[in-house]
């Protein structure tokens, strides 16, 4: 399930999950995956936040969900926990674990740009098997099988239960013949997007497990999209000077003196999103405030021009169009995410494609916002979507 960030004026850090009234997890993001639950029940659930200061939240609105009917004991997840191995990782908080460990706010990440990419769970013993779940990050496969072995030791004769070519990011639920497996494999051959391969869960279940009934309405699972390009303009004598490398964006307004004046520019690439945009939430992280700064109104525009290069782009070539200012907010507290609603812009937004563009709202106030080239991959800028 997911939910709309919350904010106070100390900074929210986590959520608390509550399952007919008692807490059954919590979450540092907006989503949490409920595993395990009973075959035709229904269940009620609320979301309460917390802050850095211990306080917390009244119940969020209540959202429920059925399951279907189906063989009692089946609807276990019988990845969850288990031993998981891949081909690489990006980095440390990004092991093959993190695909089974049954919370949405970790994931398996592999190295950028490489294919191909793996990532297998043993499942203790050989059992039948029938259905996968994954919950692909934004940098989803678009070419990858599902394969089964029932080796003793390490796996080395996989059998292909399931292909496909046109992959999408998001939670894809994969159903075939029942097959006896001990390993189970998502082996990715062509990625998404320029990163690499990503799961937030890697789900497995046997014959006459349940699943969530289409007929009764869901809270629905969010798709979180990795901004793909990110620079910044710097006006005056620096119009010429290209920023895209750079690993913050900075954003100041200066109209008397153009040398220190800044843009920043934002583009996701929106073309595997399918159905009915619900919700689009950008988010972007404040790193710190300029020297003269303590706080900063931060605008963000949509702009159609979506020809812009993060490499090439400088002052002198950006787009000229106006931009359709979206959404603004005072920001007063450095080292947190800055959520913007951009519902309607994305919605209106047909050509797979949206670029964004920060700008100061006040005069000679500046600030500093991670780009994509951020160490920490935490910070980056990301596009919440949440859709039907």
């Amino acid at each position: 399930m997911t939910w709309s960030a919350s904010t106070d004026n100390v900074g929210v850090t986590g959520y608390r999950i509550l399952r007919g009234g008692t807490q059954v997890g919590t979450s540092t993001g907006t989503s949490y995956s409920d595993t395990g639950l009973a075959a035709n029940t229904p269940y009620s659930y609320v979301v309460q936040a917390v802050d850095a200061a211990g306080n917390v939240s009244p119940n969020s609105n209540t959202a429920t969900a059925t399951t279907q009917a189906g063989t009692p004991g089946n609807g276990t997840n019988l990845a969850l926990g288990k031993a998981g191995t891949a081909s690489s990782i990006e980095g440390a908080g990004f092991e093959a674990a993190k695909a089974f460990d049954g919370n949405t706010a970790t994931r398996w990440a592999s190295l950028e740009g490489v294919d191909p990419q793996w990532i297998y769970v043993n499942l203790g013993s050989v059992q039948s098997i029938n259905k996968v779940r994954l919950n692909w990050e934004a940098a989803y496969a678009s070419t990858y099988k599902v394969q089964v072995s029932t080796d003793s030791g390490s796996p080395t004769n996989w059998t292909d239960v399931y292909s496909t070519t046109s992959g999408k990011a998001g939670v894809q639920e994969i159903t075939f013949a029942a097959r006896d497996a001990k390993y189970v494999r998502v082996y990715g051959t062509a990625r998404g997007t320029a990163y690499g391969y990503s799961l937030y869960e890697f789900e497995v279940y046997g014959p006459g497990a349940a699943s969530v009934d289409p007929g009764v309405p869901q809270v629905q699972i969010p798709v979180t999209l990795s901004v793909t390009q990110d620079t910044y303009s710097r006006g005056g004598a620096y119009s010429n000077d290209n920023y895209g490398a750079e690993t913050s964006l900075g954003v100041k307004k200066r109209s008397t003196n153009q040398d220190v004046n800044r843009e920043a520019y934002l583009k996701f690439d929106t073309s595997s999103l399918t159905g009915t945009v619900n919700s689009a939430i950008l988010k972007v992280y404040l790193v710190n405030f300029h020297s003269n700064t303590t706080s900063q109104v931060l605008q963000v525009q949509g702009i159609n021009s979506d020809m812009w290069d993060e490499l090439t782009l400088t002052a002198s070539n950006q787009p000229t169009e106006a931009g359709a200012l979206l959404s603004s907010e005072t920001l007063t507290a450095a080292g947190a995410y800055v959520s913007f609603d951009v519902t309607a812009f994305v919605k209106a937004q047909t050509d797979g494609v949206v670029s964004f563009r920060l700008v100061g709202g006040d005069e000679d106030t500046g600030a500093n916002y991670a780009s994509k080239e951020h160490t920490n991959a935490a910070f980056r800028p990301v596009l919440v979507i949440n859709g039907g």
